[in-house]
């Protein structure tokens, strides 16, 4: 897994994806978090798709919702 903090306008958040092997996917994937809304809950799903699809065929990233994050980015504030 890849991670990144981002911020998106005044709010901080997080990334996390996985990466293809080859250097053109053939299909990206966005996984949007539900509840809870930070990207950490959902890696084990991501690592299903990633094996359904076939890892050297597709890219897999997730966003946190603003202020949900398990780095700590937002320093326990939930906007």
């Amino acid at each position: 897994f890849w991670k990144s903090a981002l911020s998106v306008g005044p709010w901080a958040t997080e990334a996390m994806g996985l990466a293809c092997s080859s250097s053109k996917p053939l299909l990206q994937l966005l996984v949007v978090p539900g509840n809870p809304g930070f990207c950490g809950f959902y890696d084990e799903f991501m690592l299903q798709l990633a094996q359904l699809f076939g890892r050297h065929n597709v890219d897999i990233m997730a966003v946190s919702h603003a202020g949900h994050d398990s780095a700590g980015l937002s320093q326990g504030k939930v906007r």
